[in-house]
């Protein structure tokens, strides 16, 4: 974005880097599918995401859900979509889904859980979870609450500071999340002991997580407590329920895109997955007499894999570069190990 010339040139020309994209794929897999269009498990929040529109009148929404069941998701090519939402799966039909959603996820994919009576504790635990070295940010405990004429309601509170899928909702509009949504059945979401990347967004008002998120790789993972249709908690029947939605894909699909700007004199910071076998990063500022800068990236934290017979553990590596004092477009250029 450039100015009109003034005294203070400094501030006439600023750079971003943006991924222009006509429409934000999403992928949803429908874990309880009905002949009833509007019982189906992502019936609401495909309303959400693409609300109808009448004819002729514009496309009201930015995003372009695509709706799956569990048992298309094996021949699903995962990297066409900027984020995927698995909602009610009792479990991933194929030996190879975990992992290729592990790996979509690492090089910078988005994944969205969501809960219900459908879900295999079991399953999500030994293959999601990992003992903490999975997708899955918690272990799935016992299920909590009832649908059944004894249901009680309970609450959930944010947490500080408010994540970005509830930013629309803080100070006195908070009451249209924290109130007026009740959750009638959820899983006891347990925390590992290492929770580094992990980030809780929510808590019912018992305590128990209700919804968190990790980093995993360069991607994220959110998992909700509690069910995304009205049958575990009438979320979907709120206004704030496209609002949120609509905020938490914005945020989810973004994956490390935001990483490609920063401010002159902070640091530039970049992860690699360990299968990218990064080798040196050459970084050129812009301006004929500027220095490149060659980096090596450094090991950062190992991934477990219990899966290696050698007790091999994946190395996730990074690099900084704190040198950000020209301001323009950088060119980064990463190295493997066979010199591609």
């Amino acid at each position: 974005v450039r100015l009109s010339e003034d005294r203070l040139t400094a501030d006439n020309l600023r750079h971003l880097a943006v991924n222009v994209e006509e429409f934000v794929p999403v992928l949803l897999v429908n874990g309880e599918t009905s002949t009833e269009i509007d019982e189906n498990e992502t019936y609401h929040i495909t309303r959400a995401l693409k609300p109808p529109a009448a004819p002729g009148s514009p496309r009201p929404s930015h995003i372009e859900p695509t709706t799956i069941t569990e048992f298309d998701i094996s021949a699903t090519n995962f990297e066409k979509y900027r984020l995927v939402v698995l909602a009610n799966l009792a479990s991933l039909p194929a030996e190879d889904v975990v992992p290729r959603l592990e790996d979509y996820v690492k090089q910078g994919g988005a994944l969205v859980m969501f809960l219900g009576d459908r879900v295999d504790a079991t399953f999500y635990n030994q293959r999601l979870f990992k003992d903490g070295a999975g997708l899955l940010p918690a272990r799935l405990g016992l299920g909590v609450g009832s649908v059944g004429e004894d249901k009680k309601a309970v609450h959930i509170d944010l947490a500080k500071p408010v994540h970005p899928a509830f930013q629309h909702f803080t100070g006195e509009t908070a009451f249209y999340v924290t109130r007026s949504i009740l959750f009638f059945k959820y899983f006891d979401l347990k925390l590992p002991k290492d929770t580094e990347n992990i980030r809780v967004v929510a808590k019912f008002d018992t305590g128990s997580p209700a919804i968190i998120e990790r980093t995993y790789g360069r991607g994220r993972v959110m998992l909700f407590a509690s069910s995304c249709d009205t049958e575990w908690n009438n979320f979907a029947r709120r206004a704030a329920y496209p609002v949120v939605m609509n905020d938490l894909v914005s945020h989810l699909a973004t994956g490390d895109y935001e990483q490609r700007n920063v401010i002159v004199h902070q640091p530039y910071r970049r992860t690699f997955a360990p299968e990218e076998l990064i080798q040196t990063v050459k970084i050129r500022p812009p301006g004929d007499a500027a220095q490149e800068t060659e980096l090596r990236p450094y090991p950062v934290r190992t991934t477990p894999k219990k899966d290696k017979p050698d007790g091999a553990m994946p190395v996730v590596t990074e690099i900084l570069f704190p040198d950000t004092d020209i301001a323009g477009p950088h060119e980064l250029e990463p190295r493997k190990k066979d010199g591609t």
